[in-house]
């Protein structure tokens, strides 16, 4: 028996290094889009669903013991694609579509491999079942080792492999580690078993139709809730590994407390399931406020909120793993299927018809409606009638609370979006927690919730005008208050300016004259005759440059462009007064390195998804690629703050290896214009000349003390290790 659980432990353990693996290798590809995880996992839900699909048929149609030779060859096939090509990404051209490229990508290098370790889990359970072994009564205890597997290869890529060994060696790691996999495949092949009845031929009539779809939806329910709070956390944070780890993790933990031997599910989950509920739509209306937590707190809620939920319902989804076990196969046929609903639901329904996470409450109503299913029907007229009334009154309650009494609440007590806010959560919260022991009335007061809440939005900001869009890339949010327009990418701000008055040109925040690079470019600017900006945000740092000079702009996001022009006027006041914008779209880096030699004095690196510079613009090979474009006597100017982040010595370790001088500049003492905002700016050159003197006026330094790291590749990237405080408060 130890064989088999090793055997699909070590088939997990590889299927979730592979996923992690090429989900960063393509990474760089996509510009660190937050939308990357969840494209991938579209990817391999996908495939692990034709795994399925393949290992169901296949034995059903040519018998267990038969087909098991044939699999040996099957795991064979794999080997066609080793070694991994990773090199190759960084030359791939993306299409429009980032969804196909992903796809395409994947399916030329890792398809194979991943299909193989998707039949193991299922293959080795009827391998067991037909093998003379005490265990073969109960099979899915296999499921539970596969799980823990997984669980291992999650935690175990962003703090052990990713920091300590580049992508080419993960690679090298993994086939060593599929070779083995083989090996103990060939050990576990079974014998002819005298005892051993066909699975085709066992008669199939317990499992009921309303199984199915309890599968169904439950597994869906658990895979949405998965990657809708990735996806908060992503946007939050950065769109990293360790954060698709985490989520993937607790997860997959769910899975292996129930379907162990003994299962965990404590009776207090199901009263849980209520207040976790209740928590998760405070924070999302707390979101629509622009209010939230600091990111490590935030990290724990989000975190606890999945872990209920999933043990919800993956502990109603092992009660209902039927008894027969030629059904092994079309059970997890269908946990695949409603896992790939989930992703599909995700990673190209809400992005294509939604403007904000909506996904997220979403999951939690989805997962009320999978538990609640199927519904209890009211036999006796005389209990329906309380019922039906109790419904209506809190059904109404909920929509009154979301849709009017914000308005009561502005118009008659002048009340701010806080105190608002604090009133509508309160009482939501009250309402959920009133339901929390009927769960079909948690459903219909969550579709209530998804109905209403909009309008709060709408009524609570309506002293501002409001503009959002999302696409892959990102969600922008762009408001009004006290005027001035802001722009806001995920939970980040990303610019404002005045609406009118005298200071319209004036560049505010991070931007602002007084800032390092404010000043900078004051100074200089009549140096910068062709330079270039990666990342535009509102376009404020072009007001900076002189009638005829040349700047070009790197843009990921097509979006962020027509908002720049849209809603801010920096950009038309540069070309009013004759500056030369050209706008190039896609990867800053990719397009960069289609630049001649040389060809820029100022090279502005400003790039950021949500609140985090995505890493492959700050490596070796990065700063290798922009110290080519540069001349000799330019300078590159990289904006590096950021709340949770320490990205200074990550900026120092690499500027030096690639032969710069490096500088940092806080503006702490120097911003005290109630426009400015404190940031964190560095500065590199080839040759400090005139440029030391504004260097040293300006508050520049070049700290010899601070700590210096591994420099970060593109094979080599550790996060972990420049964590800063996760419990600092998220910014206004």
């Amino acid at each position: 028996m130890f064989r088999y659980r090793l055997t699909v432990f070590l088939a997990s353990f590889l299927l979730f290094q592979i996923e992690f693996i090429f989900s960063k290798a393509i990474l760089p590809v996509l510009g660190g889009a937050y939308m990357v995880w969840a494209t991938c996992m579209l990817f391999f839900q996908g495939t692990l669903l034709l795994g399925y699909l393949y290992s169901h048929l296949s034995q059903k149609l040519i018998g267990v013991f038969r087909y098991s030779k044939w699999h040996i060859l099957l795991l064979l096939i794999p080997f066609l694609a080793f070694p991994f090509q990773f090199e190759k990404f960084a030359s791939f051209k993306l299409s429009a579509n980032p969804i196909l490229a992903v796809s395409y990508l994947f399916t030329i290098n890792c398809a194979l491999a991943f299909f193989a370790l998707s039949t193991i889990s299922l293959i080795l359970q009827n391998w067991l079942y037909i093998n003379n072994l005490p265990e073969r009564k109960n099979p899915y205890v296999l499921y539970s080792a596969s799980n823990l597997g997984a669980i291992l290869g999650i935690l175990t890529y962003p703090l052990f492999f990713e920091p300590l060994f580049t992508l080419n060696q993960q690679g090298y790691i993994w086939w060593a580690g599929y070779l083995s996999l083989f090996i103990l495949c060939a050990f576990c092949l079974p014998k002819k078993f005298t005892e051993e009845q066909p699975l085709e031929n066992i008669a199939e009539k317990q499992t009921k139709p309303e199984h199915i779809l309890q599968w169904f939806l439950l597994s869906a329910a658990g895979c949405f809730t998965l990657l809708a709070v990735t996806n908060s956390l992503t946007v939050d944070i950065a769109a990293i590994p360790f954060l698709w780890c985490l989520p993937l993790a607790v997860y997959l933990l769910s899975f292996v407390l129930v379907f162990k031997h003994n299962p965990w599910y404590p009776s207090w989950i199901d009263k849980a399931f209520a207040a976790a509920i209740a928590i998760g739509i405070t924070k999302y209306l707390m979101g629509i406020f622009r209010m939230g937590f600091p990111a490590g707190l935030n990290l724990i809620i989000e975190l606890s909120l999945l872990f209920i939920i999933c043990l919800n319902c993956h502990g109603k989804l092992a009660r209902l793993k039927p008894e027969e076990k030629n059904k092994l196969t079309i059970f997890y046929f269908f946990l695949a299927l409603g896992g790939f609903a989930g992703s599909f639901l995700v990673g190209i329904i809400f992005p294509l018809v939604t403007k904000s996470l909506l996904e997220y409450p979403v999951s939690f109503f989805i997962a009320s409606l999978a538990l609640s299913y199927p519904f209890k029907k009211q036999t006796q007229l005389r209990g329906y009638l309380p019922q039906a009334i109790k419904i209506v009154l809190l059904l109404g309650l909920t929509a009154f609370v979301l849709a009017w009494l914000p308005i009561i609440l502005i118009e008659s007590f002048r009340l701010s979006p806080r105190a608002i806010m604090i009133c509508i959560t309160f009482l939501i919260f009250v309402i959920l927690r009133i339901v929390s022991s009927q769960p079909a009335l948690i459903t219909l007061v969550l579709l209530t919730i998804l109905i209403f809440h909009q309008q709060t939005e709408r009524i609570s900001l309506s002293l501002s005008k409001t503009f959002k869009s999302r696409n892959f890339y990102g969600i922008n949010f762009v408001y009004e208050k006290d005027n001035q327009r802001y722009l806001q990418h995920g939970t980040t701000l990303h610019g404002r300016q005045y609406i009118s008055g005298p200071k319209t040109s004036l560049p505010l925040g991070y931007f602002h004259p007084s800032t390092p690079a404010g000043k900078l470019l004051t100074k200089k600017s009549e140096n910068f005759k062709k330079s270039a900006m990666v990342g535009l945000g509102t376009g404020a740092l072009s007001i900076y440059f002189k009638k005829d000079s040349f700047l070009t702009i790197y843009e990921l996001d097509p979006d962020t462009l027509k908002i720049a022009k849209r809603f801010f006027s920096y950009l038309k006041q540069a070309e009013d007064k004759g500056v030369i914008i050209n706008y190039i779209f896609g990867d800053g880096r990719i397009s960069l390195s289609r630049t001649p030699s040389a060809e820029y004095d100022l090279l502005i690196i400003d790039v950021f998804n949500s609140d985090s510079i995505p890493p492959h613009l700050i490596t070796v090979e990065a700063i290798r690629e922009y110290k080519r474009v540069l001349n000799p006597n330019g300078i590159i100017l990289i904006h590096v703050s950021n709340r949770i982040f320490d990205l200074k010595p990550v900026i120092y370790s690499a500027g030096e290896k690639c032969g710069f001088y490096v500088f940092e500049n806080t503006g702490s003492e120097t911003v005290t214009d109630q426009d400015a905002d404190i940031c964190t700016w560095m500065v590199l050159c080839l040759d400090l000349g005139p440029l030391q003197k504004i260097l040293e006026m300006d508050g520049w330094i070049s700290d010899k003390e601070a700590k210096r790291i591994n420099p970060w590749t593109d094979q080599y990237v550790n996060f972990l290790g420049s964590i800063k405080n996760p419990f600092l408060s998220p910014k206004e």
